[in-house]
């Protein structure tokens, strides 16, 4: 089996965490030192889930994963993530660097 037969057909286009939850993103991922926040995964992901009726959908992953890789600047507030139609290839919307 895949990873493709395991993700949800109906998938959202685009995610955007709420103003809420990027005051929260922010204040979870100061308590890791620097150069270790990705460790911040699971706190996001979580987020995420609360904030999506309980699922994660790609774009969130995506998102959470632009936003913890260092090599990438993360979107400023009010970005969105857009998935193309293979949901492997992503861009911002919105408010970016």
């Amino acid at each position: 089996m895949s990873i493709d037969d395991r993700i949800a057909s109906d998938q959202p286009k685009s995610f955007k965490f709420t103003a809420e939850n990027e005051k929260e993103i922010k204040r979870i991922i100061a308590k890791y030192p620097k150069g270790r926040q990705a460790s911040a995964v699971m706190p996001l992901l979580d987020l995420a889930q609360r904030q999506h009726d309980n699922w994660i959908p790609m774009a969130a992953i995506v998102a959470i994963a632009v936003r913890l890789t260092p090599a990438v600047p993360p979107p400023g507030p009010g970005a969105a993530v857009l998935l193309s139609g293979d949901q492997r290839a992503c861009s911002w919307q919105g408010s970016g660097p």
